[in-house]
């Protein structure tokens, strides 16, 4: 509604001047500087509009931005987890097969003692 007043006020402005300059100089002056008002309060408007576009244009970029970064974020955070699960299945196995290792090597230590000491009887009858 004010917009539209204020349209309204702005398109009576040349009528105003051009009614002003018939009557003399100071009017004629009076007129020019209304007509500089009139241009300086629309192109106050213009820049007015242009900075408020920025900012939204700024904000949903922004938001934009903190939405990727977010996204991104749960996504690493996601591969690292699953890393570190995997990495901690890939370490019980190597327990488990170290164990296993460690089983075997008692067993075949045992099977070279007997072997050793089978010899030696041998050598020594």
């Amino acid at each position: 509604m004010t917009q539209k007043l204020l349209l309204g006020q702005v398109e009576a402005i040349p009528a105003v001047a051009s009614q002003l300059s018939v009557q003399s100089d100071r009017y004629l002056f009076l007129a020019a500087l209304l007509v500089m008002g009139a241009l300086a309060m629309v192109v106050a408007r213009y820049f007015v509009n242009q900075y408020e576009s920025l900012l939204k244009d700024h904000k949903e970029s922004r938001e934009k931005l903190l939405a990727d970064h977010k996204e991104s974020r749960d996504a690493h955070q996601g591969a690292l987890a699953r890393m570190v699960s995997d990495h901690n299945v890939t370490a019980q196995n190597l327990a488990v097969v170290l164990d296993r290792n460690t089983c075997a090597l008692d067993e075949n230590t045992e099977e070279i003692r007997r072997c050793r000491e089978g010899r030696e009887r041998g050598r020594g009858d």
